[in-house]
């Protein structure tokens, strides 16, 4: 065997790190989803626990505004990877890596895989998208 001659190890090679990055930014991801529902709910039965610990309230807004925007960081970065590993290496290696271009083809399979800022703003920030229904309706019933 003409081992590391045809020029496939250092591709595939590359493909496996970006793989365990990728790995390794779900499981932040997953990590800071469960930091985000375990001070939500820790916070939320401190304040029911007392009418004078109402006020800790207010730092769940900003706490999840700064976990959320960590969670995107992460998503930005697992894109950033798949999208080099199905442009560069997958060309380097004979007849392709495929794993990328396949999520590409096939949408249905792998769902939630990307996140863009109006889908972040719509999803993640409802009231934006429902403000103007939500003051017509309050307008309409105190007239």
């Amino acid at each position: 065997m003409n081992s590391g001659q045809d020029g496939r190890e250092g591709p595939l090679a590359e493909f496996v790190a970006l793989r365990q990055e990728i790995e390794r930014r779900n499981v932040v991801q997953h990590a800071l989803f469960v930091l985000q529902l375990t001070s939500a709910g820790a916070i939320f039965s401190f304040t029911l626990s007392g009418k004078a610990h109402a006020g800790f309230l207010l730092i769940i807004p900003v706490s999840a505004y700064m976990l959320c925007a960590r969670y995107v960081e992460q998503q930005f970065g697992i894109q950033r990877a798949a999208s080099y590993i199905k442009n560069e290496p997958s060309d380097r290696v004979p007849g392709g890596l495929g794993w990328e271009a396949w999520q590409v083809r096939h949408p249905e399979f792998v769902r939630g895989s990307t996140i863009s800022a109006s889908e972040l703003i719509t999803h993640h920030f409802p009231v934006n998208r429902n403000w103007g229904a939500h003051m017509d309706s309050r307008r309409a019933i105190q007239s």
